[in-house]
């Protein structure tokens, strides 16, 4: 690559290496940091902001957003875009959900809240895919800094309930930093062990493994600790789903080691204070409280407007039953999508969806073996969607967008038939006639 003053500056060195991982890494505990109170204590109305809607998640992104803009004036080459195809099917939900949050929603300022955040989250993604492709984020820097960070919201979280001066009075549910609701722990841990499930193929060295292990027993232990639901029948069915797929995970001395660190994970989550009834291991399986009656009265009030929904982020507004007060998504991605933007909204993210799930599936089978963490990370969260909010709420979006971004940056893609039927094609040049290889673009 030629010399650019700009591009060869110390900090884009540095960014190259560290920065941008280790900010998206660390930001959930900078959020656990920033509304860290005694005894979990309300704390100032920033506090609840940081906890509610991930105020340093959203910060980070909007930060690599800007970043990978920056890298773009900097360095050489035009960002790439998806197809076409794609672009106008993206287009035309962005125009549905931007008239149903002016037009059709209950409540206008939380649909327009939702759907701002929503476009962020799809931005990120951009962001990652771009600064992934021109080498200025490399993949498995950034797998090591979201294992890192999840290791030390475990430790911060532990030194926390260790210094709850009366733990059978605490408010676990609300009083926990870095979560609005104590079981979202889930949310983010199971999604790292879905990370370091796809990494084990390429773990090599006895210091690897050690930490690979470590982060998934803590991630365990967070789990186990919260009862939160869903988090273990996603992991289990993830991993059946990655068996079926992938053949580098089909290694029968790897998944003994995976099922001891879930023991040892098991064994830590003793030593937390475990005083609350709805804690524990005993919670953990609990996959239909109250969620079946969810699903019925949502799916009533999607047939009273099955075309365009209702917006984005209106069920508390829609769902007017007091078993229900508070609760701000269906706990099923399917339900959700359908509420906010109806059957329309619905269709024309099935394309984009589709798209992204064979590009990065194929990459994952054919390159040497980067992909298939954050693959194996996007499954977690799809099959944990279908009976929670793992694509609603903040953290665990931005988690997906992370993995999506990263998973489509695949350098060495296999190319399609149909892109080798191309290839292979005579086109007359200035010299004669030379084969013409088409380069694969997302």
């Amino acid at each position: 690559m030629p010399y650019h003053p700009i591009a060869s500056a110390p900090i884009v060195h540095l960014a190259k290496r560290f920065a941008v991982p280790l900010i998206i890494g660390m930001a959930p505990f900078l959020a656990v940091i920033l509304s860290w109170t005694p005894d979990g204590q309300s704390g100032t109305l920033l506090t609840l902001f940081v906890k509610t809607l991930s105020v340093p998640t959203l910060a980070v992104e909007l930060i690599v957003i800007t970043t990978a803009l920056v890298m773009r004036l900097c360095l050489r080459g035009s960002p790439k875009s998806p197809p076409g195809f794609v672009l106008c099917c993206a287009a035309a939900w962005l125009g549905v959900a931007i008239a149903t949050a002016t037009w059709i929603a209950p409540e206008p300022v939380i649909s327009w809240m939702r759907t701002s955040i929503l476009l962020i989250h799809i931005s990120f993604a951009w962001a990652i895919f771009n600064l992934c492709e021109k080498g200025i984020v490399k993949r498995q820097h950034l797998t090591n800094c979201l294992m890192g960070g999840l290791t030390a919201v475990t430790v911060a979280l532990a030194v926390f309930a260790q210094t709850v001066r009366d733990p059978a009075a605490f408010n676990w549910v609300n009083g926990l930093p870095g979560f609005d609701n104590f079981r979202r722990t889930g949310y983010y841990a199971a999604p790292i062990i879905g990370l370091c499930i796809g990494s084990l193929p390429r773990v090599q060295g006895r210091r690897r493994w050690a930490f690979t292990l470590i982060v998934v027993s803590f991630a365990f232990a967070l789990i186990f600790w919260t009862g939160t639901r869903g988090a273990v029948a996603a992991i289990l069915a993830s991993s059946l789903v990655g068996l079926v797929l992938f053949p580098s995970l089909r290694n029968a001395q790897r998944w003994g080691a995976l099922g001891a660190a879930a023991l040892a994970g098991f064994l830590l989550s003793s030593f937390f204070p475990q005083p609350a009834a709805n804690m524990s291991l005993h919670r953990t399986g609990d996959l239909t409280s109250g969620r079946t009656r969810l699903w019925s009265e949502t799916w009533a009030a999607i047939r009273e407007r099955p075309f365009f929904g209702y917006g984005e982020g209106q069920v508390t507004e829609v769902i007017q039953s007091p078993d229900f007060s508070g609760v701000t998504h269906p706990h099923n991605l399917a339900l959700q999508t359908l509420l906010a933007w109806g059957v329309v909204g619905t269709i024309l993210l099935l394309p984009i969806a589709v798209k992204l799930g064979r590009c990065v599936v194929r990459d994952a089978r054919t390159d040497d073996g980067e992909t298939l963490p954050f693959v194996m990370g996007m499954i977690v969260i799809l099959l944990y969607s279908s009976v929670d909010g793992t694509l609603f709420h903040v953290q665990s979006t931005c988690l997906f967008a992370t993995f999506a971004g990263a998973a489509l940056s695949c350098k060495e893609r296999a190319p399609s038939n149909n892109q080798r039927r191309k290839a292979d094609k005579i086109v007359v040049t200035p010299t004669g006639f030379e084969p013409v290889a088409l380069r694969l673009g997302i």
